[in-house]
């Protein structure tokens, strides 16, 4: 009988000590953005937070690439440098530049979090002219890879700004 209590309690250890990265996980993660035809992206991020007790965080960072290397199926690439523009926070921020990324440093360092927090972000991001005549081009990594900790559930919504032949769409 000891030996199975044992073995319960190291199977629940392990979860609760890895269940946050860095003090906190994002348990909710929801994108929607509104493409204009002008190559200009209205996104609005929904970020909910879970801060572990005594991580003394004080909120999240926020990095948004400014420069992206535009991969095609067809084996061609360029650079864009986009333009980020209308920035609205639900909450303190400091923003800078860093490493070819805006950095939104979201909080306030006279307080720190616990337990659950709700970010809402929305900006303008303009990407530009595609470059191309042939065909129109909607590029654009949805959550980013410059994260410190897990995200939980992710939903996004994309709505285009008219009609378009579903069955050439590239995803």
């Amino acid at each position: 009988m000891k030996k199975i209590v044992v073995l319960l309690i190291l199977f629940l250890i392990p979860t609760t000590i890895f269940a946050y990265v860095d003090g906190y996980e994002i348990s909710k993660y929801h994108v929607k953005i509104d493409v204009k035809e002008n190559n200009v992206l209205n996104i609005r991020e929904e970020i909910t937070a879970d801060f572990e007790p005594y991580a003394y965080k004080h909120g999240i960072y926020r990095k948004i690439p400014i420069i992206n290397e535009v991969e095609r199926a067809d084996g061609s690439s360029y650079f864009n440098r986009v333009r980020i523009s209308n920035i609205k926070i639900n909450n303190n921020h400091e923003d800078s530049y860093e490493n070819n990324y805006l950095v939104m440093k979201i909080g306030s360092a006279s307080t720190t979090v616990s337990g659950e927090v709700k970010y809402i972000i929305s900006y303008s991001y303009n990407l530009g002219d595609d470059r191309t005549k042939k065909f129109d081009e909607f590029y654009f990594d949805i959550i980013g890879t410059e994260w410190d900790t897990t995200i939980s559930n992710v939903s996004f919504e994309i709505n285009m700004p008219k009609s378009f032949d579903k069955s050439k769409l590239g995803f």
